[in-house]
């Protein structure tokens, strides 16, 4: 939506006014648009990995269930 705004012609502050970020955001956003033709929304993969995966879950589920007084150690 911000690179749509801004390429409609609207100035960084009416497209902050008109989706309600910051300038500072709009800015950041179009310009790492402009740089990479990439907005921040289609990062994929960003952030921390999972410690746990899917069956880990389960297990730590089933775990909790069996005795929910039990301690850590």
């Amino acid at each position: 939506m911000v690179v749509g705004a801004r390429r409609a012609g609207l100035s960084i502050s009416e497209t902050a006014d008109l989706l309600g970020f910051s300038r500072t955001t709009i800015s950041r956003v179009y310009r790492e648009w402009s740089e990479k033709e990439k907005t921040p929304s289609e990062r994929q993969f960003c952030g921390r990995k999972c410690l746990v995966d899917a069956r880990g879950q389960r297990r730590m589920g089933r775990l909790v269930r069996a005795d929910r007084k039990a301690t850590v150690t």
